[in-house]
């Protein structure tokens, strides 16, 4: 009987359209091997870090096991902190720290459940709007839109952050919350076009309440999480 070592590298592989074996040595056990698969394809992006790419490898296992007609949440840090489970039955958390809308579209492409899944959600573009205007990430988005094959999408508004704190201004700028109300513009646009559900996260205006975050200004605290959570149960997507 064979046996599958690398079901991870092997997707790596299939995504550029290339053989396996010419392109993937090793086994599962390895934890570098989507990012040096990918970056032999020329598809690793280097911004990613160590521990970005071995949440994806990990990510990547549960994803092999999970059968159709779940329930999968994609994005960053915001997403990896959620309490999926308390949202709607059948959810996976694909959440992953520190990711971009592009890295986002980067490894969609690697997930059977991105196909699959009855009803997917998406909550990213923070990290993207800490380096890029408005217009370029909704530019990006698309290629997320477009590397989900589930049925019903609910795409998520940015959260706004705290600018009352130093420390948030000094990391994003004084002008953040306007260009992330401009981005959730643009996105809400381009999910209508596509189809699919744009959920207003949290409120906007004021930015984001002391009560509603941890301490940084921009993740949010058990209140926080609580007040998302109750929205996305309200969201027609995970009604099903």
């Amino acid at each position: 009987m064979l046996f599958d070592t690398d079901p991870i590298g092997r997707r790596v592989a299939l995504a550029a359209g290339v053989g396996v074996a010419a392109t993937i040595a090793g086994a599962l056990a390895r934890p570098d091997i989507v990012g040096r698969a990918s970056e032999r394809l020329g598809l690793y992006q280097p911004d990613r870090s160590e521990t970005w790419r071995d949440t994806l490898a990990v990510q990547l296992r549960v994803d092999a096991q999970a059968g159709p007609g779940r329930a999968v949440f994609f994005g960053d840090s915001h997403v990896a902190g959620l309490d999926v489970a308390s949202v709607t039955t059948g959810a996976l958390n694909f959440g992953i720290g520190g990711d971009t809308v592009r890295s986002l579209a980067f490894r969609l492409r690697f997930y059977e459940t991105a196909k699959t899944a009855r009803a997917a959600v998406i909550a990213v573009g923070l990290n993207e709007l800490a380096g890029a205007s408005p217009e370029r990430a909704a530019d990006m988005f698309d290629d997320v839109l477009k590397a989900i094959a589930a049925p019903q999408i609910c795409v998520c508004s940015v959260f706004p952050v705290d600018l009352t704190m130093p420390s948030v201004i000094a990391k994003f700028g004084r002008d953040m919350n306007h260009r992330i109300a401009d981005f959730n513009e643009r996105i809400a646009a381009r999910t209508a076009a596509h189809k699919a559900i744009f959920l207003q996260s949290l409120p906007q205006a004021g930015g984001l309440p002391e009560i509603w975050h941890g301490g940084d200004g921009v993740h949010l605290n058990a209140t926080g999480y609580k007040i998302w959570a109750s929205r996305l149960r309200d969201c027609p997507v995970l009604q099903a």
